[in-house]
């Protein structure tokens, strides 16, 4: 199957069909490769990656299936990007499952927490990029996202530079409240993206604290509806009130409402100096128009100078609409 002498970048879309190379794949210079929404059998996976013998970048968005990706014979493989379709759009799952990847460096994961999913073998990496999505979360549900959340923590242990998403924070804050051990990370540069929702801090405060080597922190940080918005049907998980992790009442009020006089952004980045002893750059971006009070923000670079000065650490806080 050839597509071009000295092709070195393909993009492939099958939506709801199978796709079955009719012969042997020969993409002897291909380099880059994504395949979107289509039907992958693992003699066809096998046979695609076999006559791919340079390829540097394997992205698959949506693509079903194929339950357990091997890419052990994939030598110069070095970036993985794998996007779960929404449960119960396809009739069949979205997949791989499991990953067994010892060559990579780069992984990029958004995947839904309704099913299991292992990887195996992602030794080399030096960069992630983790996102769990959850339709609803349950009381009969969390722990089972929880489990899951951590072991794809553990095998990243040995990362350089992690990004976690919002959803992902919540539930290590879960883990965290319950007690469950949390791995020792290696990464030296984290970037999380997450809301004014006290619910993210437990699991903030322990990731940072389980970062020993942890040198730069880069915050997105997301206007919520209100920062004592509990899990749905979780306001009294195992009996723990999510208050008591939130800085006082009269030091903050619902974002948008006051913004003026909040004081939680200040709150948070004492939080993070607290747990993250070796840092040394932090980086928070604002990223709504309920930040664009500009009385507000210069009084925020005020406490940030403050801040750095007395912690000897650089703080850079910047705005940035949708």
């Amino acid at each position: 199957m050839n597509i071009g002498i000295g092709l070195k970048q393909l993009s492939l879309s099958l939506p709801f069909s199978d796709m079955i190379p009719r012969c042997t794949v020969s993409w002897k210079s291909l380099r880059n490769l994504s395949l979107i929404e289509c039907k992958l059998g693992q003699e066809s996976t096998d046979n695609i990656l076999s006559g791919c013998p340079v390829l540097e970048s394997l992205t698959l968005y949506a693509c079903r299936s194929l339950e357990r990706l091997d890419l052990r014979k994939s030598l110069s493989l070095r970036r993985l990007e794998i996007y779960h379709s929404h449960p119960g759009r396809e009739l069949d799952p979205s997949g791989p499952v499991e990953i067994v990847a010892p060559h990579i460096h780069f992984l990029k994961l958004t995947v839904y927490a309704d099913k299991q999913f292992t990887l195996t073998d992602v030794s080399s990496l030096t960069e992630a990029h983790l996102y769990i999505r959850i339709n609803i979360l349950l009381d009969s549900t969390a722990h089972c996202f929880q489990t899951l959340a951590l072991e794809l923590l553990a095998k990243l242990h040995n990362v350089e530079s992690l990004t976690l998403g919002a959803t992902l924070l919540r539930i290590l804050s879960l883990a965290e409240l319950r007690g469950d051990p949390f791995p020792t990370l290696k990464v030296q540069t984290l970037i999380i993206r997450t809301e004014f929702f006290a619910q993210s801090v437990p699991g903030i405060a322990r990731l940072l604290q389980n970062s020993p080597g942890l040198k730069k922190l880069t915050v997105y940080m997301m206007h919520g509806y209100n920062i004592m918005v509990p899990f749905r049907n979780l306001d009294q998980y195992w009996g723990l009130k999510y208050k008591v992790f939130a800085p006082s009442n009269d030091s903050y009020s619902m974002l948008g409402c006051n913004v003026a006089t909040s004081k939680v952004l200040a709150w948070f980045m004492e939080l993070v100096l607290r747990n993250a002893k070796t840092l040394e750059n932090m980086v928070v971006w604002l990223r709504s128009r309920y930040f664009d009070d500009a009385q507000w923000f210069e009084e925020q670079l005020q406490i940030v100078g403050t801040l750095s000065h007395n912690n000897n650490v650089s703080i850079l806080l910047k705005r940035k609409n949708f």
